[in-house]
């Protein structure tokens, strides 16, 4: 076999590897390539053009295919996570940063900013000290609070996902889209769609995630690692 198409047909074996390894990444130790051999060319011409990339750092490698490389979106759930876990504790930027390296590191001011301006977490300050807090937890002080619908009707998702299909054209249609015609908190959008789907009335698609806005990769649910954007609802 000409060395063209070994190192295309390494590639597409790399590329599967890492494919399968989801979100979570691979580590590079476990795709064993030998130093400057043929499979290293391959490996790094994928580099090159940035078809697979790095979510962890030189020594704790976490490779993944381009499509989920998103540091920063990432970085934002890890930190919202941290906030919510010490929920009426204020936290320094070290422990609400905990956990995100690598890549996810590199983002992390980014995505302290963009949780601030979303007022997802609130940022304090206490003399030169910076201090954060999960915006829930004022919640129990608030005067007002909005009813959180915790259960759903299946007529009602079902009449939803048929205007969802009727408007759109296709019977995949987005979890998002879904949520938007409900109203509804999306995490219980999610159980209940994991629910119908052990019953075998749902069926999840993965979708294409580059192409995927920030709500739909919002409204993704995870399955061994995997997104799925879409859902098909059957009679």
């Amino acid at each position: 076999m000409p060395v063209k198409e070994e190192i295309q047909t390494l590639q597409e074996e790399l590329l599967n590897q890492i494919k399968q390894a989801g979100m979570q990444g691979i580590p590079k130790s476990d795709l064993k390539i030998q130093a400057r051999s043929l499979k290293m060319k391959a490996f790094k011409l994928l580099e090159k053009d940035k078809s697979i990339a790095n979510l962890g750092t030189a020594n704790d490698t976490r490779y993944v295919l381009k499509e989920f490389f998103l540091p920063l979106e990432m970085a934002c759930k890890l930190i919202e996570k941290n906030a919510q876990t010490h929920q009426l504790n204020l936290l320094n930027r070290r422990d609400l940063v905990k956990g995100c390296k690598g890549a996810l590191n590199r983002k992390a001011n980014q995505a302290i900013e963009l949780l601030v301006k979303e007022k997802k977490i609130i940022r304090l300050k206490r003399g030169k000290n910076l201090f954060y807090l999960h915006s829930s937890s004022l919640q129990p002080f608030m005067l007002v609070q909005e009813p959180v619908q915790t259960q759903l009707e299946v007529k009602d998702v079902f009449n939803a996902y048929q205007k969802v299909k009727q408007r759109i054209g296709f019977s995949n249609v987005e979890i998002s889209e879904l949520q938007k015609e409900l109203k509804v908190n999306i995490t219980v959008l999610q159980e209940f769609i994991r629910t119908q789907g052990r019953k075998g009335k749902a069926i999840l698609s993965f979708g294409d995630w580059s192409l995927a806005s920030q709500d739909m990769r919002d409204a993704a649910i995870y399955i061994n690692g995997k997104a799925h954007l879409l859902v098909r609802f059957i009679d």
